[in-house]
């Protein structure tokens, strides 16, 4: 008889095994959770105005990536500064944009381990992809892909 609390000399070796085997091959190491809005169509956005989630080093090295490889690819990326005290503040305050500014069609919120897409037409979530393990890298080539259309990775 064993008592509470405590586990059995051994515990569970094919738990453990499988563990490190799947641990070994990288099943955990890059996982990427994404969303995609199925009312949203990808291939609306055009211009994308370009915020920081916070104010650190990582995020603004990703968004110079960001706003590089977007650019790159066809988009127009407006970059916006300023201090809301949340992403609906300032979904509503960029989206109705002053006939001055740079209509958008979408406000996209960068921080190191997350992408978030806002659609300025609905105000909703069109795109998410957040990772605590994957690099910006891999995370900005989610986005891209959404852009384009194309189906999410498997």
């Amino acid at each position: 008889m064993v008592p509470k609390g405590e586990i059995l000399p051994g515990g569970y070796p094919g738990v453990a095994l499988a563990l490190a085997l799947l641990g070994a091959c990288g099943y955990f190491s890059n996982w990427i959770t994404e969303h995609r809005s199925p009312t949203i169509s990808a291939t609306g956005f055009h211009t994308i105005a370009l915020l920081l989630g916070t104010t650190d080093q990582t995020s603004a090295a990703l968004a110079d990536k960001v706003e590089q490889r977007l650019g790159a690819g066809g988009w127009v990326v407006v970059p916006r500064p300023g201090r809301w005290r949340n992403e609906a503040e300032a979904l509503d305050e960029i989206c109705q944009a002053a006939p001055s500014s740079t209509v958008v069609d979408g406000v996209l919120f960068v921080w190191p381990d997350q992408l978030k897409l806002w659609d300025c037409r609905t105000h909703l979530a069109a795109y998410e992809a957040r990772s605590e393990r994957a690099g910006p890298d891999e995370l900005l080539n989610r986005l891209v892909q959404y852009l384009r259309g194309q189906p999410p990775r498997r």
